[in-house]
C-alpha cells in the first residue's frame, strides 16, 4: 500500500495502530471487501487523506498527492515524523487555496509587501534599517 511506504510503516502495524485485525488488512491488500467504512474511515485519518482516495482505483499519482516542493523535501530528509508530513501538507494545500482566492479579488485591494533591502548591508546597518522600516524607537516598552 502507497500510504504505508510513504509514512514508513508496515501494513501490520497499520492494523495495530489502527485495532483492525491483519486478516481483514490482507483482504484489503488483495483487493477483495472486507473493511467497514468506519474502519475505512479511520484509515483516512490516520494518513490524513479523505475515504474517496482509498476508493479510487488504479495506482496513486504522487505528482497529484505531494507538491515539487514536499517530494523535494522529503527526498532530502527521509526522517520527517508523520506529523510533520501531514502538517507540511495541509499548509500547501491552503496555500493553494489562499492564491486560488487571491485570482479571483482585484489587485488593487491588496497591500504592497515592499521589506527594506538589506542584502547588501552590514548586519548593523540592515538591523539599523528594519527598524526604521518597522517603525521601532532605539527604546522600547511594553506599551509601544
Amino acid at each position: 500500500m502507497w500510504c504505508c511506504a510513504d509514512r514508513g510503516i508496515t501494513v501490520e502495524e497499520l492494523a495495530k495502530e489502527l485495532s483492525i485485525s491483519e486478516s481483514t488488512m490482507e483482504r484489503v491488500m488483495n483487493n477483495q471487501d472486507g473493511m467497514t467504512f468506519h474502519q475505512l474511515k479511520r484509515m483516512a485519518d490516520y494518513f490524513g487523506r479523505g475515504v474517496l482516495f482509498f476508493l479510487e482505483a488504479g495506482p496513486v499519482d504522487e505528482t497529484k498527492v505531494h507538491t515539487r516542493q514536499f517530494r523535494t523535501l522529503a527526498n532530502q530528509k527521509p526522517e520527517l515524523s508523520p506529523k510533520l508530513k501531514a502538517l507540511i501538507e495541509r499548509a500547501e494545500k491552503q496555500r493553494d487555496i489562499y492564491l486560488s482566492l487571491r485570482e479571483d479579488l482585484d489587485d488593487s485591494d491588496w497591500t504592497r509587501f515592499e521589506p527594506p533591502q538589506v542584502a547588501e548591508l552590514q548586519p548593523r546597518e540592515a538591523a539599523q534599517a528594519v527598524r526604521i522600516w518597522l517603525g521601532l524607537r532605539d527604546e522600547n516598552s511594553f506599551d509601544s
